[in-house]
């Protein structure tokens, strides 16, 4: 209370006094929404343009601290701290470069004030930045770039101002063990990546300059980094033009082993390497390569996951593979009926529209025990549930299913 006091008060001397303290006091938590609302960050506002470079860096670094709290962020943006942070990017101090980086990113979290950020001219400070000698200096650039690539409007934008070759070449980089970056500048970069990989016209640039780093990553020590790698080649799967480059490269047997339910890696990692299945079984090919690779057992597993993303990825990747012949027997065989009669009873429409696809894919085998199969493991009652549906598309694959057992006469 009385640091905010005495920073209420016009004496630009007893300011300058009060701004080390406040920034101390803006690391704590509790201090953060109290400091931003009586007066504090003013002071660091007008200390950025007004002050020395030493005043300036502790008003960079007490606003990056305040810029922390949601509940901060309409206050800041309401301040001229915008154009001040990107004013001082220019500075040769490169600690003041980097802490005017750490708010800015801070900021970038919030879509609009992305918008503010780039529109008041920060980009061409912050690409050349993640070049820096400094490690710290790279990271906070790095930071805030993938916050501002996270909205898909930008990313145009963000790539004719130069980002992405510097982007890939520092990505690369870093795979040298002798290399000096620092894994969390290079997990920021590996998530640009994946934002910018969210976006189909990026995809060909990206597989043609940065698929083989991508998959060196994915086996990397580091394990987000191999996780953030996998989400990246997950959005890449979600084209079908690139799925014949991605199993040339190498990439399968991570993104199998991360569709495994694990407690070292969360739900998200799991979802994405599933939806990466489920994009390379859109391919007739490479649906065969898949169960052969031995991508049945994390499905089967996936199915009974707690998230229903999860389960909805699963069931559809399960729907795709089972439209291989060749996949159908082995499928029969392999404890996939089971899990797509729970999924057919789960209640929820995408759910049971994949798993009566499946079944009714899966019974296109009429040769052989196939359908026996399917009845013992007793998919007429689900079926028979959904015959009902008010979702038509789920009542035409129970017909299908229906009529494909009704063209077999041992299965009448």
């Amino acid at each position: 209370e009385p640091v905010l006091y005495l920073a209420r008060t016009d004496e630009a001397e007893i300011q300058k006094q009060v701004l080390p303290a406040l920034c101390a006091l803006s690391f704590a938590d509790a201090n953060k929404v109290p400091i931003c609302r009586n007066g504090g960050l003013e002071v660091a506002v007008r200390a950025i343009r007004d002050g020395t470079a030493d005043s300036a860096f502790l008003a960079c670094s007490t606003i990056a601290n305040l810029a922390e709290m949601v509940e901060n962020l309409d206050l800041i943006a309401d301040s001229a701290a915008i154009p001040n942070l990107v004013s001082v990017l220019s500075s040769p101090s490169d600690e003041l470069k980097r802490e005017s980086a750490r708010a800015l990113g801070n900021l970038s979290a919030n879509i609009e004030l992305g918008d503010v950020i780039l529109r008041e001219g920060a980009l061409p400070f912050l690409i050349p930045m993640i070049r820096a000698a400094d490690p710290l200096t790279q990271r906070m650039a790095a930071m805030a770039i993938c916050n501002l690539s996270s909205n898909i409007r930008n990313q145009i934008f963000m790539l004719e101002a130069g980002l992405f070759d510097p982007l890939v070449h520092e990505t690369a980089l870093s795979l040298d063990p002798k290399s000096k970056s620092d894994h969390e500048t290079t997990r920021y970069n590996l998530l640009t990546l994946t934002n910018l990989a969210v976006n189909a016209p990026n995809h060909s640039m990206i597989i043609r300059q940065a698929l083989e780093t991508l998959t060196e990553f994915s086996k990397h020590r580091d394990i987000k980094c191999r996780q953030h790698a996998v989400f990246c080649i997950g959005n890449l799967c979600s084209n079908a033009d690139n799925l014949e480059q991605i199993m040339a490269s190498g990439s399968l047997r991570t993104i199998i082993t991360y569709a495994f339910p694990s407690t070292d890696v969360s739900s998200n990692v799991q979802f994405q390497s599933v939806a990466a299945l489920r994009g390379l079984a859109t391919n007739p090919i490479i649906r065969v390569q898949l169960v052969r690779e031995g991508a049945l057992e994390p499905l089967i597993m996936s199915t009974k996951s707690n998230s229903i993303e999860v389960q909805r990825e699963a069931a559809a990747t399960l729907c795709n593979l089972a439209m291989s012949e060749e996949n159908k027997v082995t499928m029969a065989r392999s404890g996939v009926l089971a899990c797509l009669v729970s999924l057919a009873l789960s209640g929820d429409q995408q759910r049971e529209l994949h798993a009566a696809a499946a079944i009714a894919n899966i019974a296109e085998m009429v040769e052989g025990r196939t359908q026996e199969r399917l009845i013992e493991e007793g998919v007429f009652k689900p079926l028979m549930r959904l015959a009902d549906s008010p979702n038509g598309e789920i009542r035409r694959e129970v017909a299908r299913s229906f009529a494909l057992f009704a063209s077999k006469r041992d299965s009448h």
